[in-house]
This record gives structure tokens, sequence and C-alpha cells, in this order.
């Protein structure tokens, strides 16, 4: 796949539609704009000021491994020299409209550079009614423009997952005995989104193909560090490393039959 217009229609005609297709809903229009309004406000006043702003007093970023967002904010000098934007292309709300998941690509621009890549942020629903930023992690990779908006909320489901299960769940499933192949045809599918460093987000059936090929003889040791669940989505996020590198992680899964789905797969080193 070289750009996110087939993966937007990917989602909406399959992964989704095993939830009897998720209506467009107000939330989901709501989040995609404080996502657009958190954008310009970091245009205007810069990176530190505008995400102390919008990240909550736990958030969570990488670098690579995931830590508090804030304490690193802080040391931070206040300064818009250096100018960060991005757009939400793809929103999902969980069904009970206090989780949402944000993916787009965005431009950081520099006086004397310009690189490009895709962000993947986790909004919680604060006490006021305000969205705010949980977990917010990024990739570099070649800039896609012209794509088509897709923001959903989900139905009310059948059955709501727990984040203490959901947590077992990757832990059982991330076996540093088994190869990564065949980890992620138990816990993925053609429809996942896998965004790693220098590669457009891979999506469809001949990327999971080609990406499964490339997960053969490899093996990676887990090190969760928290994860969360609303409804029928949840995150889970960490470290997890093997003989050569070290890379955090963020994870996105959506509860479909009973049973977790990985739905967005993102590694930072």
């Amino acid at each position: 796949m070289r750009n996110l217009r087939p993966l937007c229609l990917l989602f909406a005609a399959s992964f989704f539609a095993v939830y009897s297709r998720a209506d467009e809903q107000p939330a989901a229009q709501l989040v995609a704009q404080t996502e657009r309004t958190f954008s310009a406000r970091c245009a205007e006043i810069g990176i530190r000021d505008s995400f102390l702003e919008y990240f909550t007093d736990d958030a969570i970023r990488f670098g690579p491994e995931p830590r508090l967002a804030r304490p690193d904010l802080q040391q931070e000098t206040s300064s818009n020299k250096v100018r960060l934007t991005w757009q939400p292309k793809i929103v999902r709300v969980a069904s009970t409209g206090d989780l949402a998941v944000s993916t787009g690509p965005y431009v950081l621009q520099t006086e004397t550079n310009k690189s490009s890549g895709y962000y993947l942020s986790i909004w919680k629903r604060q006490d006021d009614g305000a969205w705010k930023v949980a977990a917010d992690i990024g990739v570099s990779g070649p800039s896609t423009t012209g794509l088509a908006d897709d923001f959903q909320s989900y139905p009310d489901p059948p059955d709501q997952g727990a984040a203490a299960d959901l947590l077992a769940y990757e832990r059982e499933q991330f076996s540093p005995d088994l190869d990564l192949d065949h980890i992620y045809r138990s816990i993925a599918s053609p429809e996942t989104v896998f965004e790693r460093d220098n590669q457009p987000p891979q999506s469809g059936q001949p990327e999971y193909a080609v990406f499964l090929y490339g997960q053969r003889t490899k093996r990676t040791k887990l090190s969760q560090a928290g994860g969360s669940t609303s409804g029928n989505l949840g995150f889970t996020y960490g470290a997890q490393s093997d003989d050569t590198s070290n890379v955090g992680y963020l994870r996105v899964w959506v509860l479909r039959n009973s049973r977790w789905s990985l739905m967005f797969d993102v590694l930072s080193r």
C-alpha cells in the first residue's frame, strides 16, 4: 500500500462491519475537530505548550520506551520555531463514548528540514466533557495527501472488555518462544494496520502477507507498561526487544465476538 485511501476504505468496508457497521456519530466528529484544533494550537504556540494543554496529567509518550510526557515537556523551552501539524484521517470512538483512537499524517518543519510520518493518539474524555490525549506515538514515513476522512463511533456491543483481561491476553500471545509471524496470525487480520518507521502504513491482504513473511524467525520479549479499556475498545503499551534492538509499542484493540482483535500495531524506535 502506498497511501491511506485504501486503508480508510478497507476499514469502513470490512474490519468494522463485524459490528453491523459503526455509524457516524457526533463523538467521532468532536474528537476529529479537537484533533484539528490541537494541531492549529501547536502551530501557533509550539509543541511544548500545546502538548501541555492537550495531554492528560498521566499521558504517555515514547522515546522509544514509554514514559510520562508531562515531566519531559515541562523541562523543555517554549518555542514555536519548529512547526508540527497533523490531520486526523481515521477516528474510532468506543461504544461507551469516552475512549477514542485517532491516526493520520503529520509534517514536522524546522528552519532547515522537513519530515513527515504518521501519528496515533489515544484520547480520553474528561469529567468536564473535554477530550485529552492519554497516549501518543509517531513513526516517520512518506507524506500522503488527498485522503478521505473516516470518523465513526461504535454502537453498544453485546459484551465489553476489561483492561486486566486485555493485558493478560497480550502477555499470553506474545510468547518469547514463538516467532512473530505465528503471533500476528493469532491476533491480527488483513485489516490490521501496521505502522513502522520509514514505511507507509501496511494494511490489506497483499501487504498483510508480505508483513507476515517478514516476521518469520523473529522473536521478541515483551515488557508491558500499561493499558486501558472502555466498552469494546482498548489499548496496551510498553517496550519489546530482541537481540539487536529495543522499541516502544502502542497497540489498539477492538473486542469482537468476545475476543480481542488487533486494530493498530505501532512500533517506534
